[in-house]
C-alpha cells in the first residue's frame, strides 16, 4: 500500500478505476474495463459497509462447515501445505485441495 492509501481499498485505486471517489454502479458492467480477477474488495468496512456482511459471514462459516463434515480434503500433490491457524480471511489466494467423502 502506497502513501495516502493507508486504510482505503482497491475501489479507491485512480489505476483501477475511473473516477474512484463516485459511486458508480455501472463501473461493475461486463462491457467496461474490470479490475483484475485477483483483486481484493472488501465489504465489511467503511461508510459504504455492506448491510449483508453479518449474513454472508455466518453462510460462509456454514458453507465451510457442511463440506468438512462431509467432504475430508487434502492438498493435491506437490502443492504447499500451510499450517492451521485459527481465524477467516476473505480474500485472493489459492489453496488446491482434493475433496473425498468421508
Amino acid at each position: 500500500m502506497g502513501p495516502g492509501r493507508k486504510g482505503r481499498g482497491v475501489r479507491h485505486r485512480p489505476d483501477l478505476y475511473t473516477d474512484p471517489e463516485t459511486f458508480d454502479p455501472d463501473r461493475w458492467d461486463p462491457q467496461r474495463p474490470q479490475p483484475p480477477r485477483n483483486a481484493f474488495i472488501p465489504f465489511a468496512t467503511g461508510a459504504r459497509k455492506c448491510i449483508g456482511d453479518t449474513f454472508a459471514m455466518a453462510e460462509a462459516t456454514l458453507a465451510l462447515a457442511t463440506v468438512t463434515a462431509r467432504w475430508r480434503l487434502k492438498h493435491l500433490p506437490g502443492h504447499h501445505q500451510t499450517r492451521p491457524v485459527p481465524g477467516a480471511s476473505i480474500g485472493p489466494g489459492e489453496l488446491r485441495m482434493q475433496p473425498t467423502p468421508r
